[in-house]
Protein backbone atom coordinates (compact mmCIF):
# COMPACT_ATOMS: atom_id res chain seq x y z
CA UNK A 1 0.00 0.00 0.00
CA UNK A 2 1.65 3.60 -1.08
CA UNK A 3 1.91 5.73 2.13
CA UNK A 4 -0.85 8.45 0.92
CA UNK A 5 -3.24 5.98 1.84
CA UNK A 6 -2.55 5.21 5.29
CA UNK A 7 -4.31 7.17 7.72
CA UNK A 8 -1.81 10.09 8.64
CA UNK A 9 -3.95 12.94 9.47
CA UNK A 10 -0.66 14.84 9.50
CA UNK A 11 0.20 14.72 6.35
CA UNK A 12 -1.48 16.67 2.64
CA UNK A 13 -1.44 13.08 0.93
CA UNK A 14 -5.00 12.06 1.87
CA UNK A 15 -6.29 15.18 1.01
CA UNK A 16 -4.69 14.77 -2.22
CA UNK A 17 -5.99 11.66 -2.82
CA UNK A 18 -9.31 13.07 -1.95
CA UNK A 19 -9.29 15.75 -4.60
CA UNK A 20 -7.90 12.86 -7.35
CA UNK A 21 -10.94 10.06 -6.31
CA UNK A 22 -13.28 13.21 -6.01
CA UNK A 23 -12.75 15.52 -8.97
CA UNK A 24 -8.68 15.39 -10.46
CA UNK A 25 -8.58 11.52 -11.21
CA UNK A 26 -4.67 12.16 -11.40
CA UNK A 27 -3.84 8.29 -10.52
CA UNK A 28 -0.41 7.17 -11.54
CA UNK A 29 -1.22 3.89 -13.12
CA UNK A 30 0.92 1.48 -14.90
CA UNK A 31 -1.18 -0.66 -17.17
CA UNK A 32 1.65 -3.53 -17.10
CA UNK A 33 4.53 -4.55 -15.61
CA UNK A 34 7.66 -3.27 -16.26
CA UNK A 35 11.59 -2.83 -15.52
CA UNK A 36 10.77 0.41 -14.23
CA UNK A 37 7.50 0.16 -13.03
CA UNK A 38 4.69 -2.44 -10.89
CA UNK A 39 1.45 -2.96 -12.26
CA UNK A 40 -0.92 -0.77 -11.01
CA UNK A 41 -4.03 -0.67 -12.69
CA UNK A 42 -6.78 1.88 -12.02
CA UNK A 43 -8.74 -0.17 -10.27
CA UNK A 44 -6.60 -0.12 -7.43
CA UNK A 45 -7.04 3.79 -7.27
CA UNK A 46 -10.61 3.06 -7.88
CA UNK A 47 -10.85 0.74 -5.13
CA UNK A 48 -8.87 3.05 -2.93
CA UNK A 49 -11.63 5.56 -3.69
CA UNK A 50 -14.34 3.25 -2.63
CA UNK A 51 -12.97 2.09 0.59
CA UNK A 52 -11.71 4.92 2.00
CA UNK A 53 -14.31 7.68 0.79
CA UNK A 54 -17.29 6.14 -0.56
CA UNK A 55 -16.25 7.56 -3.89
CA UNK A 56 -17.51 5.27 -6.40
CA UNK A 57 -15.73 5.68 -10.42
CA UNK A 58 -18.78 7.15 -11.82
CA UNK A 59 -18.42 9.44 -9.22
CA UNK A 60 -15.03 10.40 -9.99
CA UNK A 61 -15.62 10.64 -14.02
CA UNK A 62 -17.96 13.19 -12.91
CA UNK A 63 -16.15 15.08 -11.00
CA UNK A 64 -13.21 15.72 -13.38
CA UNK A 65 -16.13 16.81 -16.03
CA UNK A 66 -17.52 19.50 -13.68
CA UNK A 67 -14.26 20.95 -12.90
CA UNK A 68 -12.92 20.78 -16.63
CA UNK A 69 -16.34 22.50 -17.25
CA UNK A 70 -16.02 25.23 -14.05
CA UNK A 71 -12.36 25.90 -14.94
CA UNK A 72 -12.24 25.77 -18.51
CA UNK A 73 -10.13 22.54 -18.87
CA UNK A 74 -6.98 22.86 -21.26
CA UNK A 75 -7.93 26.63 -21.93
CA UNK A 76 -7.84 27.94 -18.60
CA UNK A 77 -9.17 31.79 -18.61
CA UNK A 78 -6.85 33.06 -16.15
CA UNK A 79 -4.44 35.50 -15.96
CA UNK A 80 -1.60 36.49 -13.94
CA UNK A 81 -0.43 32.74 -13.32
CA UNK A 82 2.74 31.23 -13.73
CA UNK A 83 3.06 27.47 -14.31
CA UNK A 84 6.65 25.74 -13.80
CA UNK A 85 6.84 22.32 -14.63
CA UNK A 86 9.51 19.47 -14.74
CA UNK A 87 9.86 17.75 -17.78
CA UNK A 88 10.59 14.64 -15.93
CA UNK A 89 7.43 15.00 -13.83
CA UNK A 90 4.91 12.91 -15.38
CA UNK A 91 2.28 15.32 -14.37
CA UNK A 92 3.47 17.97 -16.51
CA UNK A 93 1.81 17.36 -19.31
CA UNK A 94 -1.46 17.78 -17.57
CA UNK A 95 -0.51 21.58 -17.03
CA UNK A 96 -0.68 24.74 -19.05
CA UNK A 97 2.56 24.36 -21.13
CA UNK A 98 2.69 27.32 -23.38
CA UNK A 99 0.52 30.67 -23.49
CA UNK A 100 0.36 33.71 -25.49
CA UNK A 101 -1.15 35.44 -22.76
CA UNK A 102 1.09 38.68 -21.41
CA UNK A 103 0.16 37.62 -17.56
CA UNK A 104 0.51 33.95 -18.33
CA UNK A 105 3.96 32.75 -17.88
CA UNK A 106 5.22 29.02 -18.69
CA UNK A 107 8.26 27.10 -18.20
CA UNK A 108 9.36 23.48 -18.11
CA UNK A 109 12.50 22.85 -16.75
CA UNK A 110 14.33 20.37 -18.74
CA UNK A 111 15.81 17.06 -16.28
CA UNK A 112 13.76 18.14 -13.55
CA UNK A 113 10.85 16.42 -11.48
CA UNK A 114 7.65 17.27 -10.03
CA UNK A 115 8.10 20.52 -7.14
CA UNK A 116 11.27 20.65 -8.22
CA UNK A 117 11.36 24.60 -8.33
CA UNK A 118 10.22 24.54 -4.17
CA UNK A 119 11.25 21.14 -3.04
CA UNK A 120 14.42 20.69 -4.69
CA UNK A 121 17.19 19.09 -2.51
CA UNK A 122 19.29 21.62 -3.85
CA UNK A 123 19.13 24.84 -5.27
CA UNK A 124 21.14 24.67 -8.88
CA UNK A 125 21.03 27.70 -10.69
CA UNK A 126 18.50 26.55 -13.27
CA UNK A 127 16.31 26.23 -9.81
CA UNK A 128 17.48 29.91 -8.88
CA UNK A 129 16.67 31.33 -12.45
CA UNK A 130 13.08 30.13 -12.21
CA UNK A 131 12.14 31.48 -8.71
CA UNK A 132 13.65 34.39 -10.02
CA UNK A 133 11.42 34.85 -12.65
CA UNK A 134 8.70 33.44 -10.19
CA UNK A 135 9.29 36.28 -8.21
CA UNK A 136 9.90 39.27 -10.47
CA UNK A 137 6.21 37.68 -11.89
CA UNK A 138 4.50 37.96 -8.75
CA UNK A 139 5.92 41.54 -8.54
CA UNK A 140 4.49 42.51 -11.84
CA UNK A 141 1.01 40.70 -11.46
CA UNK A 142 1.13 43.09 -8.11
CA UNK A 143 2.06 46.48 -9.88
CA UNK A 144 -0.57 45.70 -12.66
Amino acid sequence: MFPFCLPQPHTDNRIFLYQCCNEFGWFQTADQQSPVFNHIPLAFFQSICKDLYNITEAHTKRGIDRINREYGGRNIAATNMVYINGRMDPWHLLSVLTSNHPSVRTLVMDGEYHCADIRGYENTPERKKVQEMITESIGQFLRG
